[in-house]
């Protein structure tokens, strides 16, 4: 019986030795994926404003435009692996409300929102 209490005794040390040194490493991958995530962030964010500060140099106020959608659509694709998360999104002038459905129906595009829901 003594032999029995002793195993189980050095058998639970040891595990709880082993949960302790997991909870380590998983609390140690958690901060490496958030700082890889924090990065890759930033890079993305810095990419989409290096697209405004574009778009705001080249078309804003500009009449007629210096940049067409067509050049811009092509940057935008040789360029989205920059942004992942923004695949799809393309650039348009600037569309009241209420003219939404007539844009979509002349340009073939749909426009989305990032509120809505669906």
């Amino acid at each position: 019986m003594f032999w029995i209490s002793m195993s189980f005794g050095i058998f639970w040390c040891m595990s709880s030795q082993a949960v302790e040194k997991r909870k380590g490493e998983l609390t140690s991958m958690c901060d490496e994926r958030v700082r890889m995530l924090r990065d890759q962030f930033n890079a993305r964010k810095n990419h989409i404003q290096a697209m405004s500060v574009l778009i705001a140099t080249f078309h804003h106020g500009k009449n007629p435009s210096a940049i067409d959608q067509r050049t811009f659509v092509s940057y935008t694709g040789r360029t989205a692996f920059e942004r992942p998360l923004t695949g799809g999104v393309a650039y348009a002038a600037r569309v009241l409300h209420s003219e939404g459905e007539q844009f979509e129906i002349q340009q073939g595009w749909t426009i989305k929102r990032m509120d809505s829901i669906e």
